[in-house]
C-alpha cells in the first residue's frame, strides 16, 4: 500500500484537515478575546506558536494510534479485520464540516459585524487623538503648498489684500479633510528665495505647489495660478481670473481654485465640503478688508499688534455685523491677549464668550469658530470640555493647523499629559513646518518628556528659521535655566527677547526670576517692577514678584503679590504655598488649610488620594499641613499615592520629579532618600526655583544634615560664577 493509501486509511489526513480549522478557529477567536482582556500580541503569538508546535505531534499520534471500542490501541496492535478506522474516519469528516460551518460563521460574523466595529473604534480613535494617522493615509499623494501671491500692481498698499487672498485661500483649503495644505507661516518662508519647485516641495512635505500673482487695479483684479508637480516640475493645472472687485468675486475665485486643485489631486469632497466652498462669508469688500489687515497683524504675536488686529476686527464687525469670521479674529486675538499681554481671565472671558457666541450663531458649522469655542473653554479652566471643543474643529476643517496645536497645549500644559501632545503638535507640525510658534511648542512637549537635548534641538531650530520671533528665545531661556541649570545663559536669551519687543511681559518677568535665583536681589527687583509696570495684571508678574520678595527678606510685600496671583489663578502652586507659610507664620493654620480644601477637595475625606497632574504638587504643600498636625494616616493616604505617581511624571524641566519627592520623602520620614535625590538633582543640574524650594518648612528636618548644607553651598558657589559670567560679558541690566 502507498504512503498516500495508508495516511487516508490511517486518519492522519482528516486529523491534519480537522487541526487545521480548528487552530484557525482558536486564533481568530483568540485575536479578537484577548484584547479585551488586555492581554498583548505577545500571548497571541504564544497561542500560534504552541498551535504550530502541536501539529506534527498530533499528526504523529494519529498515525501511531487507532481509536478502537476497547479504547485507545497502538495502530500495530489491531487486527485489520477489526479496524473501525473507516468509521471514524466519517465521524472526522462529520466533524470537518461541522468546524467549516463554524467557520464560515465566524468569518461571516467577524466581516459583516465585528470589522465594521473595529473600524468604527479605530475611526473614532483615529479622531480622538487629532486624526493623525487617519488623515496621512488619506493625504498619500494629495498635499499641497500654496507660495505666496506676488502682487503685480506693486503699489505697497496692495500687499496686505494679496497676502489676505493668499490667506484665505489657505483657510478654504484647510477645510478639506482629503488634502493636506502647508499653513501660512510655512510657505511665507519661502517668498522670493529663487528656490525650485522641488527643493521647495521637498523642504514641505508636499507632490504639488500652486504658484499665483495678483493685480488690483481700480475697481477690477486678476488673479493668475498654477499648479505644478513637484515631481516633474511639470504644470497640472493653470487659470487667469479676470474679474471686478468685489467681495463675491473673491471669494467665488477662491472656490474655484479650491475645487480646481481638488480635481486635479483627485480629491474627495464632501457635501459639507462642498458647501463651504460655496459659502460667501461677507458681501463687503471694506469688512473683508479690515478683516485681512486683522490677521496680517496678528501674525507676529506681540503685543501692541494683536491689539491693532483686535481693532481692525471690530472695525470688521461694524462694517459687517454678520461677518462671522470677523468675529473669529477678535476671538482669537483676545485669547492671544490672555497670554502674550495682560489681560486677565476676568476680562478676557466675556469679551471671547460674545465673539464666540456670535461666530458659532452665524456659522455652526464653521471650524474656526469651533477652534475659538474651544479656546474660550481653556481660557475658563474647562479643559476636558475644550478638548471635545477642538476635536469637533479638526472634524469641520481637518487642515487648520491651529486647532492640532492648542489640543496639544492643553494636553501638554493644563492636563500635564505630555504624551498624549506629542502627535498631535507633530501633526501641526506637518500642516505648518515652518512655524516659530509650532515648533516652539514642539521643544517645550519633549523638554516636558524628559527628552531635553531633542527640546533644545528643536528650540534652535526655531531660532534659525524665525531669528527674529521673541518666544523663540523666551523658550530656550526657560529650557536651559530650568532643565540644564544654565542661568546666566539664559539671561543672555532673556536679554535677546526683550531686544526684540522691549514690552515682552513673560521676558521681563523671566529674567527677573533668573537674577532673583543668582542672588541678586536689586535687578531681580528691578525688573519684576518694570514688568508690572508695563502689566499690572500680568499673572507671571505677580507670582513672579511674590518669589523674588519672599527670598528677599519682605514678606508684607510678598502677601500683596500672592493675594493678587492668588485672586487670577486660585489653582496656582506658588501663591498656595506662598499664602500658607505666611498664615502659618501668623498662627493661622486652620485658613491656610480651608483655601486648599476649597480648591481641592479631594484632599478631604479619608480616601486613598487619586492623583493626576493638577494635584499632585498641592497635594505634597497640603500634606505639610497634616506634617504639622500628626495626621500621620491622612498625611501617608496623599502621599504615598503621590510617590507612586511621580514616575509617570519623569524628570520634566522646572516640574522635576526629582524636587517634588524630596518633601514627600522627607515628611515621611524616609530622609536618607530625600538627600539622596536632593545630591542626585543638584549634580544633575536642577536650578529652577531652588531658593525657594530650598527655605520650605516642609525640609526642617534635614536643614542641619550635612549633606543638606552641602548642596546649599553648591548652589551658592555656582550661582556666584554663573552671575559673574553673566556680567563679566558686558551685560548691565
Amino acid at each position: 500500500m502507498s504512503l498516500f493509501n495508508e495516511l487516508k486509511r490511517r486518519n492522519v489526513l482528516r486529523v491534519a484537515a480537522a487541526y487545521a480549522v480548528a487552530a484557525w478557529l482558536i486564533v481568530q477567536v483568540v485575536e479578537t478575546i484577548f484584547p479585551v482582556y488586555g492581554l498583548s500580541d505577545a500571548a497571541i503569538r504564544l497561542v500560534i506558536s504552541a498551535l504550530a508546535i502541536a501539529f506534527i505531534p498530533t499528526l504523529l499520534f494519529s498515525w501511531v494510534f487507532e481509536i478502537t471500542p476497547e479504547g485507545l490501541k497502538k495502530e500495530i496492535d489491531v487486527v485489520r479485520d477489526q479496524s473501525i478506522a473507516n468509521t471514524t474516519g466519517k465521524k472526522l469528516d462529520r466533524v470537518i464540516m461541522l468546524m467549516l460551518a463554524l467557520a464560515l460563521a465566524y468569518f461571516a460574523f467577524d466581516k459583516f459585524i465585528l470589522d465594521p466595529a473595529r473600524d468604527d473604534r479605530i475611526v473614532e480613535t483615529a479622531r480622538q487623538e487629532g486624526r493623525t494617522e487617519a488623515l496621512e493615509s488619506s493625504w498619500s499623494e494629495r498635499s499641497v503648498a500654496v507660495l505666496p501671491f506676488v502682487n503685480r500692481s506693486g503699489l505697497e498698499g496692495d500687499i496686505f489684500f494679496v497676502d489676505g487672498v493668499h490667506d484665505d485661500l489657505l483657510t478654504l483649503l484647510s477645510k478639506l479633510g482629503d488634502l493636506k495644505v502647508i499653513s501660512r507661516t510655512s510657505v511665507e518662508k519661502f517668498r522670493g528665495t529663487g528656490l525650485s519647485i522641488p527643493e521647495v516641495a521637498t523642504q514641505l512635505g508636499v507632490t504639488t505647489i500652486l504658484e499665483g500673482s495678483v493685480q488690483r487695479a481700480g475697481g477690477q483684479v486678476r488673479i493668475n495660478v498654477q499648479l505644478i508637480d513637484a515631481g516633474t516640475d511639470g504644470h497640472l493645472w493653470a487659470e487667469t481670473y479676470d474679474r471686478e472687485l468685489t467681495a463675491q468675486n473673491i471669494f467665488a475665485i477662491q472656490s474655484d481654485i479650491a475645487r480646481a486643485i481638488a480635481q486635479a489631486l483627485q480629491a474627495i469632497l464632501s457635501p459639507r465640503e462642498e458647501s463651504r466652498m460655496a459659502a460667501v462669508p461677507t458681501s463687503s469688500f471694506a469688512a473683508y478688508e479690515e478683516y485681512l489687515r486683522g490677521r496680517q497683524k496678528m501674525v507676529s504675536r506681540t503685543v501692541p499688534d494683536i491689539r491693532a488686529a483686535a481693532e481692525h476686527f471690530h472695525n470688521s464687525i461694524e462694517l459687517d455685523p454678520d461677518y462671522a469670521m470677523a468675529y473669529v479674529g477678535l476671538a482669537d486675538a483676545y485669547f492671544l491677549l490672555r497670554y502674550y499681554g495682560d489681560m486677565s481671565v476676568a476680562e478676557t472671558n466675556p469679551l471671547l464668550e460674545s465673539a464666540v457666541t456670535s461666530a458659532l450663531e452665524l456659522d455652526p458649522d464653521l471650524g474656526e469658530a469651533h477652534t475659538a469655542y474651544a479656546a474660550m473653554l481653556e481660557n475658563k479652566g474647562w479643559s476636558h470640555e475644550a478638548v471635545a471643543a477642538y476635536q469637533k474643529a479638526i472634524e469641520l476643517a481637518p487642515g487648520y493647523a491651529t486647532s492640532y496645536h492648542w489640543l496639544a497645549e492643553i494636553w501638554r500644559d493644563r492636563l500635564q499629559e505630555p504624551g498624549r501632545a506629542l502627535p498631535l503638535i507633530m501633526q501641526a507640525l506637518k500642516l505648518d513646518p515652518l512655524s516659530p510658534v509650532i515648533n516652539i511648542t514642539v521643544a517645550e512637549t519633549l523638554r516636558d518628556l524628559g527628552r531635553r537635548s531633542e527640546a533644545l534641538v528643536q528650540i534652535d531650530h526655531a531660532i534659525e528659521i524665525a531669528p527674529a520671533y521673541p518666544s523663540a528665545y523666551i523658550i530656550k531661556a526657560y529650557i536651559l535655566a530650568g532643565s540644564f541649570g544654565e542661568l546666566g545663559q539664559a539671561l543672555r536669551f532673556f536679554d535677546y527677547a526683550i531686544e526684540l519687543d522691549p514690552q515682552s511681559l513673560i521676558a521681563h518677568a523671566g529674567r527677573a526670576q533668573v537674577f532673583s535665583l543668582l542672588g541678586d536681589n536689586e535687578r531681580a527687583i528691578s525688573n519684576i517692577e518694570h514688568c508690572l509696570e508695563l502689566g499690572p495684571d500680568f499673572s507671571l508678574g505677580h507670582s513672579g514678584a511674590m518669589r523674588i520678595y519672599q527670598i528677599s527678606g519682605d514678606p508684607e510685600r510678598a502677601l500683596q503679590h500672592a493675594r493678587r496671583a492668588y485672586a487670577i489663578q486660585p489653582k496656582g502652586r506658588t501663591s498656595l504655598r506662598l499664602l500658607r507659610d505666611l498664615d502659618l507664620g501668623k498662627g493661622r493654620a486652620a485658613d491656610a488649610r480651608a483655601r486648599y480644601e476649597g480648591n481641592f477637595p479631594e484632599f478631604t475625606g479619608q480616601k486613598m488620594l487619586e492623583v493626576t497632574g493638577k494635584n499632585y504638587r498641592a497635594a505634597i504643600d497640603y500634606a505639610y499641613l497634616l506634617y504639622l498636625t500628626g495626621e500621620n494616616d491622612r498625611l501617608r493616604q496623599l502621599l504615598l499615592p503621590v510617590l507612586d505617581y511621580l514616575p509617570a511624571v519623569g524628570h520634566r524641566e522646572i516640574r522635576g520629579m526629582y524636587i517634588d519627592d524630596i518633601q514627600a520623602l522627607t515628611m515621611l520620614g524616609e530622609t536618607d532618600r530625600a538627600l539622596e535625590i536632593l545630591a542626585d538633582a543638584v549634580a544633575e543640574g536642577w536650578r529652577w526655583d531652588w531658593r525657594l524650594f530650598m527655605g520650605s518648612p516642609a525640609l526642617d528636618s534635614i536643614r542641619a544634615d550635612p549633606l543638606f548644607i552641602a548642596q546649599e553651598e553648591i548652589l551658592e558657589a555656582d550661582m556666584k560664577n554663573q552671575l559673574a559670567s553673566y556680567l563679566d560679558s558686558g551685560a548691565t541690566q
